[in-house]
């Protein structure tokens, strides 16, 4: 990407205005932000991929495939229990008006 002295969110934004690149961004949106705060919150939490994966009842490879963002339907289910998991570490809002916080 050539740097044009613009801002991310102002880049992103004018990138947003292209339906093709506004649907990319709107599927894989939800996925990264959550791989982001469960390795931000695991790493917080001072636990391996593997012993997360104890913790929530799954194997590591379920973990590391979460961490990468290319699981695309997580289940509801799933997440309670990385939150349950990771507390006070991890939160992940769902909705229109998110930002990322990991506590």
């Amino acid at each position: 990407m050539k740097n044009t002295g613009k801002k991310f969110d102002e880049y992103l934004k004018e990138k947003l205005k292209n339906p093709k690149v506004k649907k990319a961004f709107d599927e894989y949106d939800m996925p990264m932000r959550l791989a982001m705060a469960i390795v931000t919150a695991r790493e917080k939490a001072g636990l391996t991929q593997s012993q997360l994966a104890a913790k929530v009842g799954t194997s590591q490879p379920a973990i590391a495939l979460l961490e990468s963002g290319d699981q695309l339907n997580v289940e509801l289910q799933t997440i309670s229990r990385i939150e349950r998991a990771l507390h006070p570490h991890f939160w992940f809002p769902i909705g229109e008006h998110h930002k990322l916080i990991a506590a």
